[in-house]
C-alpha cells in the first residue's frame, strides 16, 4: 500500500455553525442560522481556508492562510469532530512524518502557532472518535531481513480543547508482509459507527495477481478507549473491492 500521497494541494471539508466553534477563552462569532461548509486547501505550503455557502455553493476565502512545515511529498489534513482543531501531517527533508495540531477560531481558521508538534515516524493512517476524545494512528516499521514490516495501532486521548495528543498507548501490532518487489499488505483504518462503539480496520494486500482485503471491527470502550480484538466481518479476493462504512452500513464497489 502506498502511504496517501498529495502534491501541491491538499483539500479536506468539515460542517458546522459558526457559534459551535468557538474556542473555550474567546467570544462566540455571532450565532449562523445555516450550517457552513468549511473547506481547507493545502496550497504550496500554506493553508488556506474557505467558508462554502451550502446553497448557493460560493466559495469565501476566510482568516489569514497560516504557513505549514514539512510538505516534501505529501500531506494530509484531518479536522476533529467537534471542528475545534486541525491536524496535518507531513514529511521534513529528511522524510521523517511530523503531526502539526492547529486550533480554529469561530470560522473555522487554523491559528498559529500550532498547538502541538510530534514525530511520527512511519505515519499511516489516523482517525478520531467522533463522541469521544480518542485518537487512533497507525504507523509502520521499516521491514526487516524477512521482508516483513510491523504496524502499530497507536490510542490517543485527546484535549477537547487544544486538540493535543496524550502520549500514545500501544492497542495492537501487525506483522505483515513487505516485499520491495510489489508483494506486501498494510494496515488501512476505516473509522466508526455512529455511537462510536465499534472501530473498523482492514489488512489490504498486493500479492502481484492477486489482491486482497480482510476487514475487521472491534468494540471500542467509549470510557477507556479501549479495543477489542479484531472479528473478521468481510473479505474479497481476486481484483479489488473499494469499501467504506457508512453510518451503520458497509459499502462496496467492486472492480474489476
Amino acid at each position: 500500500m502506498a502511504r496517501p500521497s498529495l502534491l501541491g494541494l491538499v483539500a479536506c471539508f468539515a460542517s458546522f455553525a459558526f457559534a459551535q466553534n468557538a474556542l473555550a477563552n474567546k467570544p462566540a462569532a455571532p450565532a449562523s442560522s445555516t450550517p457552513v461548509q468549511v473547506v481547507y486547501v493545502i496550497d504550496g505550503r500554506s493553508l488556506v481556508t474557505y467558508n462554502v455557502d451550502p446553497q448557493a455553493l460560493n466559495a469565501t476565502q476566510v482568516g489569514t492562510p497560516i504557513a505549514v512545515g514539512g510538505l516534501t511529498g505529501y500531506g494530509v489534513l484531518i479536522p476533529s469532530p467537534n471542528d475545534h482543531s486541525v491536524y496535518y501531517v507531513a514529511p521534513n527533508a529528511q522524510d521523517v512524518d511530523h503531526l502539526w495540531v492547529y486550533v480554529t477560531d469561530a470560522s473555522g481558521v487554523p491559528q498559529a502557532p500550532a498547538t502541538q508538534e510530534i514525530t511520527v515516524k512511519g505515519f499511516w493512517g489516523l482517525e478520531l472518535a467522533p463522541l469521544s476524545n480518542l485518537a487512533y494512528l497507525v504507523t509502520k516499521s521499516p521491514n526487516n531481513s524477512s521482508y516483513q514490516a510491523t504496524y502499530s495501532l497507536l490510542r490517543y486521548s485527546v484535549d477537547p480543547v487544544s486538540g493535543r495528543l496524550s502520549q500514545p498507548l500501544v492497542e495492537a501490532t501487525y506483522l505483515l508482509p513487505d516485499d520491495p518487489s510489489g508483494a506486501y499488505c498494510g494496515l488501512e483504518l476505516f473509522g466508526f459507527n455512529p455511537a462510536s462503539t465499534t472501530f473498523y480496520d482492514a489488512v489490504i494486500c498486493n500479492n502481484h495477481d492477486n489482491n486482497t482485503g480482510t476487514y475487521y471491527e472491534r468494540t471500542l470502550n467509549s470510557q477507556t478507549g479501549a479495543l477489542g480484538p479484531d472479528v473478521q466481518i468481510y473479505s474479497w479476493s481476486n481484483g479489488y473491492e473499494g469499501v467504506s462504512f457508512v453510518h451503520n452500513l458497509m459499502l462496496t464497489i467492486m472492480r474489476e
